[in-house]
């Protein structure tokens, strides 16, 4: 297929789903999280590559832990058996100077790692953020929102 930088929102559900597709629910945006959870394990099985910056891994945690309601040994069980997976992922980093010399700081900085290394590396973002999907839209980077096929199917 492929090269995609994923958000942390399409691979929040993903990890949650490998963990436990029941707690997809816990993490979705839509009222159809096995749907959800499907599409974003098929955009991830037909990438050739998979990128993700050291903030979604951050982000990555912090949401797990509060939108599953975990405790520190709840959080591990599930990063330890998506260890994996990570582990699969390529890496792009963004200088710390560079997201704080963004000018959109409305943005937090992950946004701004997967912005700027999308513009750096020219590869698609997988996410399902409207507002940053809009932005980065017209600033004329290919986004791709992962929750289009649920709402669009013969897209």
């Amino acid at each position: 297929m492929r090269k995609i930088i994923i958000d942390t929102s399409p691979l929040i559900i993903h990890m949650v789903g490998v963990f436990n597709k029941n707690l997809v629910n816990k993490v979705s945006r839509y009222n159809s999280p096995d749907d959800e959870w499907t599409c974003v394990e098929k955009l991830l099985s037909q990438a050739d590559d998979v990128f993700i910056t050291p903030y979604v891994v951050g982000e990555l945690f912090w949401l797990a832990k509060t939108r599953l309601n975990q405790d520190a040994k709840g959080i591990k069980s599930v990063f330890v058996k998506y260890k994996e997976v990570i582990l699969r992922f390529k890496e792009l980093y963004i200088e710390k100077k560079e997201i704080l010399n963004f000018k959109n700081l409305e943005f937090g900085p992950t946004d701004i790692s997967l912005f700027l290394a999308a513009k750096k590396f020219k590869y698609p973002i997988l996410t399902s953020d409207n507002r940053f999907i809009g932005f980065c839209k017209a600033k004329k980077l290919k986004v791709i929102d992962f929750a289009e096929p649920l709402f669009n199917p013969h897209s």
